[in-house]
């Protein structure tokens, strides 16, 4: 998982994942916002070094925000927007 962007008000943080058989929980490290849910999930892909994105994931493949996975056997890449509460 790489750390690909964060916003002005250090509540949303963007990740790429690329893999295969994976599930990822996020958690947050800040006392004062304790929960953390994802924003947005997309699927997508790099051509000629750009972040293309495909189909936006709801929450049938995040589980309502909770966590992303990728099943064994399939190969991709993600790019979440995480957010803390």
């Amino acid at each position: 998982m790489v750390k690909s962007a964060e916003y002005g008000s250090s509540c949303f943080f963007c990740f790429i994942v690329s893999s295969t058989g994976i599930v990822i929980t996020c958690l947050s490290n800040q006392p004062g916002a304790p929960n953390t849910g994802i924003l947005h999930l997309d699927e997508g892909r790099y051509i000629d070094e750009k972040w293309k994105p495909g189909r936006r994931l709801n929450g049938d493949q995040d589980h309502q925000g909770r966590h992303i996975r990728i099943p064994v056997g399939e190969y991709g890449i993600q790019k979440l927007t995480l957010y803390r509460y």
